[in-house]
């Protein structure tokens, strides 16, 4: 009696832990550091792969200069092939 193996090999990828950069103090009026786009405010991991990620702003709020105080906003990070975006606060 023969026997065969049916072993697949699946690749599976490992993403990058994305995680809020530092807070900043900007200067009300003034220009954002950081400007606007969602990316500039999560780190990641050295020497990782983050091609394919992209970063927005939960609910369309982004930080502004306009208002003093602490801005508790949220950045949707999406990974690629993956639907549900995960959510760093910043």
């Amino acid at each position: 009696m023969l026997h065969y193996r049916t072993d697949k090999v699946q690749e599976v990828k490992i993403y990058p832990v994305a995680r809020a950069k530092a807070p900043t103090r900007e200067v009300q009026g003034g220009q954002l550091s950081q400007g606007t786009d969602a990316l500039h405010y999560v780190t990641f991991d050295p020497n990782t792969n983050t091609n394919g990620i992209t970063a927005d702003w939960a609910n369309q709020a982004q930080p502004s200069t306009s208002q003093p105080g602490v801005q508790n906003l949220t950045i949707n990070v999406t990974y690629p092939g993956i639907t549900t975006p995960v959510q760093v606060p910043v």
